[in-house]
């Protein structure tokens, strides 16, 4: 089965973004591939996610109205959209932007000045594998701890000391992830593409 399909359609895929040359520039390079929807800002984002929830989202990070970390906060609280893997698009790539999207929850990025079509394209096919639609297995429960019998212990000359609090498994994981992604960055400005070129002019430039 094409992985970038799923019940016999291609998958739904929304992109994010207040410029309107670039998001016709992602629109022109994907459709081909992908069901591609559109929103100006992170509320016309919503309202088209709870009306038809995609199978996957490119988010800008800086944009009016709710900015792409607030975007993707309000998907995460949503329990119909919070499972939607998402791609954060930024033109800074400072270390402070790119763990604030991890830390988010975000599950990827990529930076608008480096990224090429083939980089581009192949961190959505990875990120269409961690989606998890209406067949992905349920976990099964935990089980239940047997239950032992309470055993009085030995009175102690003095309180034991209080124990570290440690961090849970979530948070370690995304803490290392957020890190290891962060090496891999490239440190880069934005530079607005030239306003008189078409967007098929854009992308025949685009390596």
């Amino acid at each position: 089965m094409n992985p970038l399909e799923t019940a016999g359609r291609r998958l739904r895929l929304l992109i994010v973004d207040d410029d309107p040359q670039f998001r016709n520039l992602l629109s022109t390079l994907l459709r081909s591939d992908y069901l591609v929807s559109l929103a100006v800002n992170g509320k016309d984002a919503f309202e088209k996610a709870s009306a038809h929830p995609p199978d996957l989202m490119m988010v800008d990070v800086q944009m009016p109205e709710w900015n792409g970390i607030e975007t993707l906060g309000e998907f995460r609280r949503h329990p119909k959209l919070a499972q939607i893997p998402v791609m954060m698009i930024t033109g800074d790539a400072s270390r402070q932007t790119v763990m604030a999207a991890l830390a988010a929850g975000a599950d990827d990025y990529v930076v608008k000045s480096t990224m090429s079509k083939d980089e581009l394209k192949q961190k959505l096919l990875t990120l269409s594998r961690k989606r998890k639609g209406p067949g992905s297995p349920t976990p099964a429960p935990a089980a239940r701890p047997t239950p032992q019998t309470a055993v009085t212990p030995p009175p102690v000359a003095r309180p034991a000391a209080p124990l570290a609090t440690e961090p849970t498994a979530g948070e370690q994981n995304r803490a290392e992830m957020a890190e290891a992604t962060w090496q891999t960055a490239s440190v880069a400005v934005m530079e607005p593409a030239p306003r008189a070129q078409t967007v098929q002019e854009l992308i025949d430039s685009w390596d």
